[in-house]
């Protein structure tokens, strides 16, 4: 599970240094991208997205 999370981190463009960080380090902007992972990690058949 942790490869998997890692692997999708890095699609989305977030580097292995940024992996471990505390969110409250990231910014907005990556921080979406952290969502959208998490969104991803439960290979949904479906996703919904909508621009902020």
């Amino acid at each position: 599970a942790e490869s998997r999370a890692g692997e999708l981190l890095l699609g989305l463009g977030i580097g292995i240094e940024q992996h471990n960080g505390p969110m409250s380090e990231v910014s907005p902007g990556w921080k979406l991208r952290v969502l959208l992972a998490q969104a991803l990690f439960s290979d949904p058949e479906v996703l919904l997205l909508d621009e902020p």
